[in-house]
């Protein structure tokens, strides 16, 4: 998918989102809007049902991602400092990767709970979601 997919998850996420008058984060919207790469509004329960599948996908993707980043990095933390400044690795707020897939959950539900309404097979998502939570 890569950096255009990104973008529009990206865009995707921050509309879906109401601003207090601080311009910080306050709440999810309820009128489940998806938002395309072209920036036009869709309501999810207008999607077709590959898009749907589709749009799950890319954001759940994105959050296995995410974790595995995060436990790449937790095994990475015992080893020598060194040796990740000598290779470029660079650390991550493990706090904030925590934030970023909680966010992609947050958002995928939006669009699972359309998939379950309408019978969709969500094999993919069961198994996306347990490697998000796994201990």
């Amino acid at each position: 998918m890569g950096e255009m997919a990104d973008m529009a998850l990206e865009h995707a996420f921050d509309d879906n989102f109401c601003y207090d008058d601080e311009g910080e984060n306050f709440s999810l919207v309820t009128h489940r809007v998806h938002i395309t790469k072209d920036r036009q509004q869709i309501p999810i329960i207008e999607m077709e049902d590959s898009h749907l599948l589709n749009t799950i996908s890319l954001i759940l993707r994105r959050a296995v991602a995410k974790r595995q980043q995060a436990d790449a990095q937790q095994k990475r933390a015992s080893a020598n400092k060194f040796q990740s400044k000598l290779r470029g690795t660079r650390e991550v707020d493990l706090e904030e990767l925590a934030e970023e897939i909680n966010n992609n959950v947050i958002l995928a539900d939006l669009y699972i709970t359309e998939a379950v309404r309408r019978g969709l097979c969500l094999m993919n998502t069961q198994a996306a979601l347990r490697t998000i939570y796994a201990d």
